[in-house]
């Protein structure tokens, strides 16, 4: 998924430059780093970035949790490094549902696959509310039962259809929702 704009938020400048360093040259875009909370959720907000790599601990207002908490609203997944595996960090995180928690020193090719499957996660998160947003109009303007299976989950029946189905398949009515 190179190509991919990805933002930094890491009050080490050095660190902060490794990290675009590689995601460079891993082919992703790394417009800038920010070096707190408070400018982290003004730059994801002008930029939009694809991800965010956050640490935990930053100086100023707003630590990297709940500047995660901010950008969650603008629907942007937040990747948490940090030197900070203490259960009372992990557990306020998890709060945040980051798509990755890597405890630093982390090997590259950990943040390159973390990287990965977060922006494949949310892609197919995103797919999926496609799905639900389209099987919910059409339940509302058609008034038909529709059946829906993905690759996440499996076939969903409307309730009123579980006890009993009667009739061949081509008196069912199906929607086919493509992805």
């Amino acid at each position: 998924m190179a190509g991919k704009k990805i933002l930094i938020v890491e009050d080490e400048t050095v660190e902060a430059l490794d990290i675009k360093k590689m995601l460079e040259s891993l082919g992703y875009d790394v417009p800038s780093f920010v070096l707190n909370g408070l400018t982290a959720v003004e730059t994801a907000k002008k930029i939009r970035p694809d991800l965010i790599l956050m640490d935990i601990v930053l100086k100023g207002e707003l630590d990297g949790i709940n500047a995660a908490k901010k950008i969650k609203e603008l629907n942007i997944p937040v990747i948490f490094l940090t030197a900070h595996s203490d259960d009372e960090a992990v557990e306020r995180a998890k709060k945040t549902e980051p798509y990755g928690y890597l405890v630093k020193p982390y090997d590259p090719l950990d943040l390159k696959n973390t990287v990965e499957f977060a922006l494949y996660k949310h892609s197919m998160d995103e797919k999926l509310k496609k799905v639900k947003r389209s099987t919910e109009i059409s339940l509302k303007i058609y008034k038909i039962p529709i059946f829906v299976q993905t690759m996440m989950e499996p076939l969903l029946w409307p309730v009123h259809l579980q006890p009993v189905c009667s009739g061949t398949a081509r008196q069912k009515r199906w929607l086919d929702i493509q992805f």
